[in-house]
């Protein structure tokens, strides 16, 4: 009989045994999820932030492209001003030296009156 009870107090002890270690089990099962679920969270708002970024990313690429743009536009004018300038100062080179053949006709033709 003291056989039977013996055995009766180790089943006993490993049951006990094994519903701890299920508990702690049970515990840890749940901490694990619940890591699990604010990874879930955390990786939901990297996407937001993520996505954020790749908008900002497109206005700025953009503004890149329409500021590299105006740039050339602007370029061009300014070479178009350069060569309108430079026309200007062409023309009224040509002005002076008509203005000097005129006053030279004129000289002539009051010398020989």
């Amino acid at each position: 009989m003291s056989n039977a009870r013996e055995l009766l107090n180790r089943v006993k002890e490993n049951i006990q045994t094994l519903l701890g270690q299920f508990r702690q089990l049970k515990q840890e099962k749940q901490m694990l999820e619940d890591k699990l679920q604010n990874s879930y969270i955390e990786k939901d708002k990297l996407n937001e932030q993520l996505n954020t970024l790749r908008q900002e990313l497109e206005k700025q690429q953009l503004q890149i492209s329409e500021l590299n743009h105006r740039l050339e536009v602007l370029k061009k004018a300014e070479s178009l001003t350069a060569e309108a300038d430079m026309r200007s100062a062409q023309v009224k080179t040509k002005i002076n030296e008509l203005v000097k053949e005129i006053e030279k006709c004129i000289a002539l033709l009051s010398h020989n009156k």
